[in-house]
């Protein structure tokens, strides 16, 4: 019980740090197209991917 409630936790905040995540990425993409003085933004592009780890679905 304390190890399902513990992977929730963890699975929670994993969560809550990809969304996080995600939104430093769009800023970082936006903030630099906005900054860029020669008007080329055909190369930005996210440095993260998404990638999610079920920690409560492999604990049995």
């Amino acid at each position: 019980d304390l190890k399902r409630t513990i992977a929730v936790l963890l699975d929670d905040i994993l969560q809550r740090l990809v969304k996080l995540e995600n939104k430093i990425d769009y800023i970082v993409v936006n903030g630099s197209a906005t900054n860029s003085p020669s008007g080329t933004t055909g190369n930005l592009v996210p440095v993260t991917t998404n990638k999610r780890i079920n920690a409560s679905g492999s604990i049995r």
